[in-house]
């Protein structure tokens, strides 16, 4: 049994006890009967598991399944006070690029050596998300255009992160999507400002611009959230 089993069963289950003692009651047993038992488990029991609400926020996120989020709640845990912000359990994955650089000389810019099993589903998360209609496919597919599908996915496993730290770190929030025209979007009001701004400044006027500001976030912290 893999250490990411041990952790899983200890975050999943640790607060019911009986469950503990009956799965160390069945480790004797051949591997397959013991994975037959737990998906058993896992999927027919009563009551359902103190942990249900923060893989469904999981979920919530294009290229995620049950799966994917069973594991990644398996390897952080639910309590995202350990990490101050979600660049730091961006980092933690192994998903933050490093930054080689002495004097002027800069050096090839690498991911650095995190969780393993953790980078290994978000590595996942971030290929299905790319073939999905959404905001996130759409940025991996950019960057995979651009610069080629490995850093596409690591750059799409960093936002994945960020994201899922956000959804874990407020109860009740769920994932909303800017769309997979988001770009284009963007890229038009860019256009449209440069325009007249241009235009304005041809006719003698000095602009200064200033964004107006978004509403309040909701002082419960549920609602929903947006890529990073």
């Amino acid at each position: 049994m893999s250490a990411t089993t041990c952790i899983f069963f200890h975050n999943y289950y640790g607060r019911h006890e009986e469950w503990i003692q009956f799965f160390c009651e069945k480790m004797n047993a051949p591997f397959i009967l013991f994975y037959n038992v737990v998906e058993d488990s896992l999927y027919n029991l009563e009551e359902p598991f103190h942990l249900q609400e923060q893989l469904q926020q999981a979920e919530s996120m294009p290229g995620w399944g049950r799966r994917a989020a069973e594991d990644a709640v398996a390897e952080t845990g639910v309590d995202m006070t350990k990490f101050p912000a979600g660049g730091h359990l961006s980092s933690w994955g192994g998903k933050t690029p490093l930054d080689h650089q002495s004097g002027k000389r800069a050096g090839r810019a690498r991911h650095k050596k995190g969780n393993k099993y953790l980078a290994a589903v978000t590595g996942e998360t971030a290929v299905a998300a790319g073939k999905t209609a959404t905001r996130e496919g759409a940025r991996y597919r950019k960057l995979a255009r651009s610069r080629g599908k490995g850093k596409a996915q690591v750059a799409l496993g960093n936002t994945q992160l960020r994201v899922y730290h956000k959804l874990l770190s407020n109860p009740g929030m769920r994932y909303e999507d800017l769309g997979a025209d988001y770009y284009e979007r963007q890229r038009d009001v860019r256009r449209q400002v440069a325009h007249h701004v241009g235009k304005l400044g041809a006719l003698g006027f000095e602009v200064t611009l200033c964004r107006i500001p978004g509403p309040e976030p909701e002082p419960s912290g549920s609602g929903n959230t947006q890529a990073a």
